[in-house]
């Protein structure tokens, strides 16, 4: 699982490239959701979501320093396939 840092204040965006070991010939994505977890006061809090044929991403602002969140982004296909893939976002001044 791949992990990123980013500061309590900074506001970050997040990609998902599905079209390495994922997506199947001209099969696109039709449908992006993405979820953080924990949701705590204070924490990771997720801003525009967008995808293309083969990618997602989503912009992360705030959490809590010292703290680690769980971004998670479920995607749908054209072939009507859904999967998931997650990160761990980690939350350090700097």
């Amino acid at each position: 699982m791949a992990v990123a840092a980013k500061d309590p204040s900074s506001s970050i965006d997040y990609h998902f490239d599905w079209g390495v070991n994922y997506l199947q010939g001209a099969e696109k994505i039709i449908n992006v959701s993405f979820a953080v977890h924990p949701q705590e006061a204070g924490g990771v809090t997720l801003g525009i979501n967008s995808f293309n044929d083969t990618s997602s991403w989503t912009s992360l602002s705030g959490g809590i320093n010292n703290h680690s969140y769980r971004l998670t982004c479920t995607i749908t296909t054209d072939s009507a396939r859904i999967d998931e893939r997650s990160a761990i976002i980690r939350v350090q001044e700097r």
